[in-house]
């Protein structure tokens, strides 16, 4: 997705890439559910938001594993009563150049934003491509209890107004790319969310 890209990859092949997601995942015990979106313009799928689930054609291995779950990005789901909006946060790139005081190192000072407007993707016609639909799935019609993105590939969590707002990280280390765009990845820095009392902390792999 960048120039020289295929220098900071082991494998080339996206269908190679997704078996080898899968055969991680298969090492994890079968009664833990994995929830998997699209991440952005990196998996093969359209670049334009709301992005499908990731076709079963290129990742069949883990629409074989039955403790996986494909769904598109973004996407709103509850788990024992707690309503997730997950998102993979490419609305990030549109409001932090625009909003003094944003910056990739703190995501979820940026999320904020997506709350207060009420949208996933604020800045109409800048970086971030909206498919022309009837209905705009981008906006947040239902207040959930936890907004999760990503995008950032840095570790992040603010409690916001009783919405805990949490950024995964990454398992990849400082790309070129990231260097030229002034990114600092906290690679497998994991965030915990404790589902009864939705406090959160974060483990270092």
């Amino acid at each position: 997705m960048y120039k020289n890209q295929e220098n900071d990859l082991y494998i080339n092949d996206i269908n190679q890439q997704y078996e080898k997601v899968a055969s991680y995942l298969t090492s994890l015990p079968e009664d833990l559910t994995i929830i998997m979106i699209p991440g952005g313009a990196h998996d093969a799928v359209r670049k334009a938001l709301p992005q499908p689930a990731i076709p079963k054609k290129h990742a069949r291995d883990l629409y074989e594993m039955k403790n996986v779950i494909m769904l598109g990005n973004p996407c709103f789901f509850s788990i024992h009563g707690v309503d997730f909006l997950v998102y993979h946060g490419e609305g990030l790139d549109d409001v932090i150049p625009v909003i003094p005081g944003l910056s990739y190192e703190n995501p979820c000072s940026c999320m904020k934003e997506f709350l207060k407007s009420r949208h996933l993707a604020p800045c109409y016609g800048t970086k971030t491509s909206i498919i022309p639909e009837k209905e705009d799935f981008m906006v947040i019609d239902r207040v959930p209890n936890v907004l999760h993105c990503g995008h950032a590939h840095v570790s992040d969590y603010v409690d916001y107004r009783g919405v805990k707002l949490i950024n995964s990280g990454c398992w990849q280390g400082l790309t070129s790319f990231q260097k030229e765009r002034g990114i600092t990845p906290t690679p497998a820095k994991i965030s915990i969310l404790n589902l009864k009392t939705l406090k959160t902390q974060f483990i270092q792999f």
